[in-house]
């Protein structure tokens, strides 16, 4: 709402007509590394590099891949990258993190900002007085106090995160999603999307012929089987953390309730 009354136009496009959009009057681009409805996954690197060919920017929503899949900026080079913790990441709502890259940070200027946006913030005895100078880190844009309690608990699953590997979790979470995606189609379903590479993730989009998936979700939770049903499909996404069993536990509650 603030950029559009600043003169700023939002188009949405599907991926076909994705490289056609842009233009010489683009300025940004805002792109899910991983659709949350049907487990898109963009070629997000080739993007990047398309866009810092134009002198467009990137922001990217990690949501949907951080804490599954590999993620590695130094690879990707976006302008911004954000993620809310709550999903793959294993982390309590209401805590996140994002990456502001360097040649974003020189020409950014904070919108809201906390006490730690100034170099100075550790010396309180001044912090009020005058107009603040801002760090060059990405700290000039924490707005507000941090919340310490949901951090700590984010640090806990980063920590358990990195002591398996990345590369292990990525490999482990594909696997699961592919045999999902093989049981799934036994069943008779029809897979949203399911051609790789760019649709090589986690989340699964599903439909079922003469089937409510709204109905369907609530019944597999009373199973204790948790999926979501998204536009008329059902999604499921294993982690890490899931086995065979559990996808034969899903196979087996299908069967009874088709």
């Amino acid at each position: 709402a603030v950029l559009a009354g600043r003169g700023a136009e939002f188009l949405e496009v599907g991926w076909p007509e994705f490289y056609d959009a842009i233009t010489s009057n683009t300025r940004a681009v805002l792109l899910s590394t991983v659709n949350y409805t049907n487990g898109f996954r963009p070629p997000i690197v080739e993007v990047s590099r398309f866009l810092r060919e134009r002198g467009v920017l990137l922001y990217l929503d990690a949501t949907q891949s951080a804490g599954a899949l590999v993620t590695d900026v130094s690879l990707i080079q976006p302008d911004v990258l954000a993620v809310d913790a709550y999903k793959w990441m294993l982390a309590p709502n209401g805590v996140g993190f994002a990456y502001f890259s360097p040649r974003l940070r020189e020409v950014l200027a904070p919108n809201v900002i906390g006490w730690r946006s100034d170099h100075r913030w550790r010396d309180v005895d001044n912090l009020h007085h005058g107009a603040p100078v801002f760090k060059s880190s990405a700290e000039k844009y924490e707005g507000a106090m941090l919340p310490s309690a949901l951090i700590y608990a984010l640090a806990a699953s980063v920590e358990m995160m990195l002591e398996i590997g990345p590369a292990a979790i990525e490999q482990r979470v594909l696997a699961l999603a592919a045999l999902a995606r093989d049981r799934l189609r036994s069943l008779g379903a029809r897979l949203l999307y399911d051609e790789a590479p760019h649709f090589d993730s986690p989340v699964i989009a599903a439909q079922f012929p003469n089937l409510d998936v709204s109905a369907l979700a609530r019944e597999l939770r009373r199973h204790r089987i948790l999926v979501a049903a998204r536009h008329g499909n059902l999604r499921v996404s294993t982690h890490f953390y899931n086995n065979e069993e559990d996808l034969e536990q899903l196979d087996r509650c299908l069967r009874l309730l088709q």
